[in-house]
């Protein structure tokens, strides 16, 4: 199989591309994966050049990404999956996934305990 050096002129991007890229030596730019969870992965990054970052996770609209803390937007590459122009630079680069109904539910479970706790605490006329 051979090398691919120009990954971003194959993949399908949701977001409009660089209208003239050309991939530097790959041995310029390192990535590093510290830590795959369900629910997190980081890594570390060293850029030479403005790179498409794309991932294998399916972007439900649940992924957030954070490149040094900070919030940037995601694009969807070959179709369905998670990517970002990331800029040079070195530094961390963090997918944290939150499901979209996440605090909605939260909020209702909460109001729902409050019920439940007012409704069991409710004085109760017992002379029946």
């Amino acid at each position: 199989m051979a090398q691919n050096d120009d990954f971003a002129s194959l993949a399908w991007v949701e977001a409009a591309a660089p209208v003239r890229w050309q991939a530097a030596p790959a041995a310029s730019s390192l990535a590093a994966l510290d830590v795959h969870r369900p629910t997190v992965v980081t890594a570390r990054l060293h850029l030479a050049e403005r790179r498409l970052v794309a991932t294998s996770l399916v972007q439900d609209g649940g992924w957030r990404l954070l490149v040094d803390g900070v919030a940037r937007a995601t694009t969807r590459t070959n179709g369905a999956f998670v990517g970002a122009w990331i800029e040079p630079r070195a530094g961390s680069l963090a997918l944290v996934y939150r499901p979209l109904g996440l605090v909605p539910g939260c909020l209702l479970a909460a109001l729902a305990l409050v019920f439940a706790c007012a409704w069991l605490l409710a004085p109760r006329d017992d002379a029946r």
